[in-house]
Parts: C-alpha cells; structure tokens; sequence
C-alpha cells in the first residue's frame, strides 16, 4: 500500500492542484487524507491556500453545524478529525462535494500514554475509529486514484507555500454537469410532479432521497416551471442559508419569494416549496399541511441530520391523512457526483445509511411470525468488541435500531460501539441463526455523595446519569443517586415479528438478569426509559409494569409530543422514593388538567401550607425546581392566599418562570 510524504505545505498544495489539473480524466471525487497531521498543520495549510476550513472542535453547536452545510455545494473542502471523530459531521461535509471536487481530512497524531514507570504505553483509539480506518484502507486499496493517502514527515517544513495556479480560491462557480440519465430521471420526475401540482385543486409533491441526488435541483426546476407560467409560489426551509444552492439554480430572482413558514401568505393555486423540510420542527409542517392546498416537501433523510428520520417515519402519516394521493418522488441517480462515486461508497459504509434491520438472510426475511417458536429463541448478550469486529453483526443491529427509531443517527451508530457503561442485549432465532431483536441499556453507576446536592438542587448534571438525577429531581429525594440504574435507550424488534410480544419477553429477560443477579457488580437497583410519549410507547411501558414519574415540558420539535420517563424496582427505597414522584407528578397533572378548563379547586384549603408543599415551593423559589414541576403546590397557594398566580401573555418560558417565582416569593413571605 504506497503512501505519498509531503514535507511542507507545498508539497500538498501541488498533489490537490493535480487532482484539478486532471479532473477531466478523472471525474469522481477525491478524498485527500493526511495521517498523523501535526496539530494546525492543515488549519494553517487552509486558510494561507484560502479553502474554506471545517474544525473538529468548535463553539457551535453540532445541529446547527450540520444544518448550516445543508444546501451548500463546495469544489473543495479541508477538516480537521479528532479522537473520538463526528463522523456525522464528516458524512454531511462529503456531501457538499461536487464532482470533481476534493476533500482534505487530516487524522490527529497518535497520542503516546505513559504508565507509571514512564514507558509508553498501548495508544487505544475507539472501535468506531479503527472501523475507520479499516473501511479507509480497504477503500484506498480499491480506489487509489481517488483516495489518496498522505504522511507528513517528521522532518516537515513550516513554512507555507501559495496554492497552484490551478485553484487558488474557492470562489468558483460549479456548474452541475449531471449524467445523462441523472439528467433524463430529472426531467421526468419535474414533468410528473408539474403535472400533479396542476391538474388538482389540492395537491401534495414529497420528493426524498439520498444526498446529491440533485433533489434541490429538481425544486428549483419547479419554481422556474411555475415562474414562466406566470404562477405564484413560496418557498422556505430552517433559514435563509439553507436555500443557497436553491436560489442559484433558479433562472430568475428567487430570494424575494422566500418567507418564513409562518409568514407565507394564504393565497389560491399558491405552490409552497419547503426545501430540507426535515430540518423544520414536525408541528410546523402540520401546519403547512393544514394551511396551504398546494405543496412540495423536499429533505434528505439519510439520519445525520439533527431531524434524523422522523419525516419519513413521522410526518409521511399525517401527509397521507391530509391529502388524499400525494405524489412521492425519490430520485436515485446521482446528480452532484458521478455513479459509483468511492467517497459516496466508503461514507455510506462508514454510516451504514443502507443497514437494514435483522439480515439478509433469507430464512428471517421470509419467516412469518407464527411460524417462531418459544423454544427457537434465545437470549444473548452481544460485546461492543464482538460488534467492533463483525460488520456483519454490526448492520444486524444498527439496522434493527435504525427500521424502529426515528432518531437513530450516526452519534448512536458510534455510542452503540463505544458508549461507556453499554450493554447490548438481542433474542436471536435459533434457526436462522440471527438477530430477531435488540436492545440497548446504558447503566447509571452510583454518584458520589459529595456532588448529591448540588444535582438535586439542578445545580449539576452529569452526563450517562439521566434517571438518577430526573428522579432525584422529582421527588426532591438524593437516595436514587447512590444507586445503580439501568436505562433502556433502545429497544426494537424485526419488521416480521413484531406484536407477539417479543419486545416484552426481550425487556423481562433483561430484567431478569438485572434486577435478580446473584453477582452483587452486576445487580442494579432498578430500570427504566425516557421516551417520546405516544400512545403505542405508553402501552409497551405501562403493560410490562413501569410507572411514569416525569412528563417533559416542551414539545420535541421531530414529534410535537413530550417525553415521558418510567421506572420499575425491587429495591423498597428506591419504590419509596419512585412513589413520592409518582404521587408529585400526578398531582401537578391534575392541577394542569383544572388549570386548562378553567376549573377552580371546589373546596376551601386550610390557610397553613403543609410541609410538603413548603419543600416543593421554598427549592421553586430558590431556582431549584421549575415551575411545570411545582404546578400543583402553586396553584395551592395561590387559593390559600387568595391570590392566584398570573400566567403573563406575551413574555418567553424564561421570563414566565421568572414572574411566577417573585409572586410565589411574595406569598410565602406574606
């Protein structure tokens, strides 16, 4: 396996200035990847060469980074990875790339550990990284001319040379020069959904695929179609930056008919073009779909997005209850980058954006649910190891994670094989000799005591401790936090066998070995889940024994629904601390419930607060509880004292909070 040695930044600059000199010849992307990059070495290279630079670490926030490089299209790119590596980030980078076009990685350089004696230890990088490195190597082995290997030498120059004539900016236009059945696919899908959008009073145009597929291109094709026919459209997606690559495909003025969702206008015959419709919260979708009569919803949904997959599993439902045929679009020939593109091929591994749950083998694929019997099942636990080092196994189980939760994304992909304190549960069919369903459980090792107030008081949280400090929270009670507890992050079961209860005899058998172990280390105090609170994930919970304690306040934005948390025990203090939440969080439900229909309490209370609402209301005041949580004590008040609470119109959750703790502030000191 050759690799090429680069000295100096020059030395770099002429290997990417060849991949352009001879792009003619070579129409697929290039993939430039440096190992054992000193630290800025590309970062310098970058901005002195004036290509547009992507870090490994940044202030930003990771959603908005990836939303941000949706839309984009670059000629050529230069990023930084780190240990652990984002490859979410990387995928939607690789994304942007036009043929042609090349993108400059560096590896960090390979940190030596020391023992105590000073001797260098064994550097362990993570599963998904050596995974990594594996797919790399074995993609430059295929594709050497376009994944192409590069070493800085130790010896290696600091100094900075100008990029070659051939590409000293990024500024240059790219002009999609699609293949021709790219280009014939295109045609007829703009025909097909022109046609639909025309001949119905209300008409709904879904158009979903994989990045570069030139689905952008075909809504910008749309609008012009209707422009020239002297129709009326909208068009809006998250932000303005995210209609880039829309507004420059369009052959007029297109940026003076963006709107915000919310601000489009009601107008007949009307078409609105939402492009990365994904990215847009679920309850404005809706709300589109109730407003206008005539839509086009474009998105990738390929699950590194911050949407992950909730418009397809999600939002297709409420699409087909609101129009009655709506025309689905998926283009599949690539439009950014030639067919068979090997950056395309060794991201799509890397992410497994084609995993599919159980296998394919045919014998699953094929077995009817009646057909599995009690004893043709049985109960493994699967090491992060045994995934690392079986892709087979690995797509088993992503794709299982994958086919059942919406939010499954490349973050989990690389959680599932280097998440600390995970374990990795499945019921595999004895005949087919493969996985039937999963689950993963994070466990929540005990906190120590010193840091129990502070998290109580909502002064600290902890990462990996999700249970304990929500329950510890509800119940205004630090005992859950000298437990260990288990945490169901995921549970799913194959397309096939779903509804005969596999699900629940997956969960009791985890609970078996959990709860009841005779091994003291392995034994938890009890087990639980947070989850999006729909009615079929209420069902599962509730049948199986676990009772809610918490109730989100807001709205996930991909379900409009809140998230609800549950718990099952065997330990008596932790069921005694469980109940005190229960009983809080039912209370404020029933408040919530009298506050919303306006229905005042019908009997009078005594003047004394009680202790218990004294605690609830005295850690409000302090900023140690929220006002959701602490509903019904202070509706309470407000009757004792004949004062009820003001809920002001018009100011943000924020301010709200604020408002309601001075007046109960003012009460208790009345």
């Amino acid at each position: 396996m050759s690799r090429q040695i680069v000295s100096n930044r020059g030395d770099l600059a002429q290997i990417i200035d060849n991949r352009f000199t001879t792009d003619c010849r070579n129409p697929h992307r290039v993939l430039i990847v440096i190992e054992m990059a000193p630290p800025l070495w590309l970062e310098t290279f970058a901005h002195s060469a004036q290509i547009k630079f992507i870090p490994a670490d940044t202030l930003a926030d990771r959603a908005d980074q990836i939303s941000a490089l949706l839309g984009q299209e670059h000629e050529i790119l230069a990023h930084a990875v780190n240990e652990p590596m984002d490859a979410g980030l990387l995928a939607a980078l690789a994304g942007t790339l036009t043929h042609g076009g090349t993108l400059v990685l560096a590896l960090p350089q390979q940190a030596e550990k020391f023992d105590s004696t000073g001797r260098v230890e064994d550097f362990n990088t993570s599963h998904f990284s050596e995974r990594f490195k594996k797919l790399l190597y074995k993609a430059e082995h295929n594709h050497p001319e376009q994944i192409v290997l590069v070493q800085v030498s130790e010896d290696a120059s600091a100094s900075t040379m100008p990029m070659p004539a051939a590409h000293k900016t990024t500024d240059n236009k790219f002009t999609p020069n699609p293949a021709k059945s790219a280009s014939e696919e295109q045609d007829r899908l703009l025909k097909e959904a022109y046609d639909h959008l025309t001949n119905s009073d209300r008409a709904c145009v879904s158009i979903v695929g994989k990045r570069g597929r030139g689905k952008t291109s075909l809504l910008a094709r749309i609008a012009n179609r209707i422009h020239a026919s002297a129709g009326t459209y909208s068009v809006t997606a998250l932000n303005k930056t995210a209609l880039t690559s829309f507004h420059r495909q369009t052959d007029h003025s297109s940026t003076r008919y963006f709107q915000t969702a919310a601000a489009i206008p009601l107008k007949d015959n009307q078409v609105v073009l939402v492009d990365e419709a994904a990215n847009l919260p679920i309850q404005v979708l809706h709300e589109l779909l109730l407003k206008h009569d005539k839509l086009v919803f474009c998105t990738t949904v390929e699950g590194y997005e911050s949407a992950g997959r909730a418009f397809q599993t999600r939002f297709s439902k409420q699409l087909r209850e609101a129009f009655d045929s709506p025309l689905y679009l998926s283009p599949a020939h690539p439009w950014r980058w030639r067919k068979n593109d090997p950056i395309e091929n060794f991201i799509d591994r890397l992410v497994l954006n084609s995993s599919k749950g159980g296998s394919s083998n045919d014998d699953i694929q094929q077995q009817a649910p009646y057909d599995l019997e009690e004893s043709s099942v049985h109960f493994v636990q699967i090491e992060q190891s045994s995934l690392a080092s079986s892709e087979e196994l690995l797509q088993n189980v992503y794709g299982l994670l994958r086919d059942t939760h919406y939010q499954t994304n490349v973050k989990d992909l690389q959680h599932l094989l280097d998440g600390p304190d995970i374990q990795i549960w499945a019921l595999k069919s004895t005949n087919a000799t493969d996985i039937i369903a999963v689950a993963i459980v994070s466990i929540e090792p005990a906190i120590e005591a010193s840091l129990h107030s502070a998290i109580v008081d909502k002064q600290r949280r902890l990462p990996h401790h999700l249970l304990a400090q929500l329950l510890a929270q509800c119940a205004n009670n630090s005992l859950p936090l000298s437990k260990r507890l288990a945490r169901v992050t995921r549970i799913s079961v194959h397309e096939n066998f779903r509804r005969i209860g596999l699900g629940s005899k997956l969960l009791n058998a985890i609970e078996h070995h959990l709860l009841s172990s005779v091994n003291s280390d392995e034994r938890i105090d009890a087990i639980g889940a947070s989850f999006t609170k729909d009615p079929v994930s209420v069902n599962f919970w509730q049948s199986n024994g676990y009772k809610e304690f918490h109730e989100g306040f807001r709205k996930n934005p991909r379900t409009a629904l809140p998230s609800s948390a549950v718990l099952k025990s065997n330990s008596d203090d932790i069921s005694t601390v469980l109940q005190t939440a229960i009983d809080i969080h039912t209370d404020n439900q029933l408040w919530r419930e009298r506050f919303a229909n306006s229905s005042p309490y019908q009997h009078d209370l005594p003047e004394q607060v009680p202790e218990s609402d004294l605690r609830l209301l005295n850690q409000f005041v302090k900023g140690y509880r929220s006002a959701h949580d602490t509903f019904a004590a202070i509706c309470r008040l407000g009757i004792r004292r004949h004062t009820p609470l003001k809920y002001e119109s018009g100011l943000s959750s924020r301010a709200q909070e604020k408002s309601i703790r001075q007046q109960v502030a003012a009460l208790l000191t009345e």
